[in-house]
């Protein structure tokens, strides 16, 4: 489900809501889900919270103290993301430094659930003894190939996969941004070789602000 579920269903009958989505920034409403999630990450959401609709101006001090009461390791840490790095996501307030489970760990020894699960891409847990293994025995072995050659691995791979989902074909991807993507352009060809419609004019529709990954096509408005 919605992980900001509980605190934006209580918010739609107050009367802040309304002047909030006219007048936040869109960094506002980030600001307001990462609050979200991260008191549901850390805790239950107070009773206060729930109660009443925290403004965008709000959430945003909430979250510098959070930052400025950050220990030193964790702090240099993200120090370094935002005056090195590209900003181009706004990070919760903790530093993660192993997992193990469904349990993560930051710098200071801290430990929280990961609901998260790095958007579904670690479902089957951090470190899984198994895949671990796995991941080391053939690394060992030969760590990469490109589409350029075949190897031995994705043709078992291909087999075992259309068969026990009853599909025809699998293309195999490393995100789940590629996966829509590469879906946009079946649809394009299947509308061009299938459906008839003439050379440069397929048209490919999009929800009012889609995201699915950072592409031109996942983030349309």
């Amino acid at each position: 489900g919605n992980p900001f579920k509980p605190v934006t269903q209580q918010a739609e009958n107050s009367s802040d809501t309304k002047n909030f989505r006219e007048s936040s920034t869109k960094a506002q409403r980030k600001i307001l889900n990462i609050m979200a999630f991260h008191s549901l990450m850390k805790k239950s959401i107070p009773a206060s919270t729930s109660r009443k609709f925290i403004t965008g101006r709000r959430l945003l001090v909430t979250l510098q103290q959070e930052i400025a009461e950050a220990s030193p390791t964790a702090a240099r840490f993200m120090d370094l993301e935002d005056r090195y790095g590209a900003h181009n996501y706004h990070p919760l307030p903790v530093v993660l430094a192993r997992g193990e489970g469904t349990k993560v760990y930051d710098v200071d020894g801290k430990t929280y659930y990961d609901f998260l699960s790095a958007y579904s891409a670690v479902n089957q847990g951090h470190c899984h003894p198994k895949i671990i293994d796995a991941l080391v025995e053939q690394a060992k072995k030969l760590t990469l190939t490109s589409r350029a050659f075949h190897n031995d691995c994705l043709g078992e791979y291909v087999e075992f996969i259309t068969s026990f989902f009853g599909y025809d074909r699998i293309l195999p991807m490393n995100t789940g941004v590629e996966g829509g993507e590469t879906a946009v352009k079946l649809a394009r060809r299947w509308g061009y070789d299938v459906k008839g419609i003439p050379p440069n004019k397929a048209r490919i529709l999009f929800a009012g602000n889609n995201f699915w990954g950072r592409t031109l096509a996942a983030i349309s408005r």
